[in-house]
């Protein structure tokens, strides 16, 4: 019997991985690719991928903690705020994004929590949006539904992975050109601008005794 619905799991886990969308290449430029897809729920997810050398774990996450800091490099923030710090690995953020006129701006409130797997060093943050954790704002859009993940994988010589996945429902009505723009500059700047932040020299010098560097 056992093993009969340990097949069954198996089957119906293989048919789920079958049925979910394939990533299409939007973008491949300067060392950064960007893919996305439809997520099965609708809703438009990209996926962004580039690599630094000699930069440490430690940095990276002074970057991610300063959050006043975020719209000197994520792309479209106009402000960003922490409104609850949890813990050492947890916290609810505000961020307001910006959008061309006559579209409405967006601003989306943000739980993320940070892991680091013991094995392979690489470090996860995941974000869920928490549209409920902070006061509306007049003439602004609240993001209802979001998520992703920010993650950070050591590899050989020094060099580190940098993956941005994220999805969200943008609410309202927007144009499809924005929402292209959403899936493929906004990924792309994000982690050009991410590798260049990195390498400050309030950022380089950072650490965190939490932390476990590879190198």
């Amino acid at each position: 019997m056992r093993l009969i619905i340990y097949s069954l799991t198996i089957l119906t886990s293989l048919g789920l991985l079958a049925k979910q969308p394939k990533w299409k290449q939007v973008k491949n430029e300067n060392g950064i690719t960007v893919s996305n897809r439809v997520r099965n729920d609708g809703l438009q997810e990209f996926k962004a991928i580039t690599y630094v050398k000699s930069v440490k774990l430690s940095s990276l996450m002074a970057v991610m903690d300063d959050v006043p800091n975020y719209k000197n490099w994520m792309e479209s923030i106009v402000s960003s705020h922490l409104v609850k710090k949890i813990n050492s690995q947890e916290r609810i953020v505000y961020v307001h994004f910006g959008t061309p006129w006559p579209v409405s701006d967006r601003d989306n409130v943000s739980y993320s929590k940070v892991s680091q797997n013991k094995k392979d060093k690489s470090i996860t943050i995941r974000m869920r949006s928490r549209p409920f954790e902070y006061p509306k704002k007049k003439g602004i859009v609240r993001v209802k539904k979001g998520g992703g993940y920010f993650w950070f994988k050591p590899l050989k010589n020094k060099v580190t992975m940098i993956i941005y996945q994220r999805f969200t429902d943008p609410g309202g009505s927007v144009p499809k050109w924005l929402l292209r723009m959403a899936g493929s500059k906004v990924p792309y700047q994000t982690l050009r601008k991410l590798r260049i932040m990195v390498k400050k020299l309030k950022y380089k010098n950072k650490k965190y005794s939490q932390i476990n560097e590879p190198w």
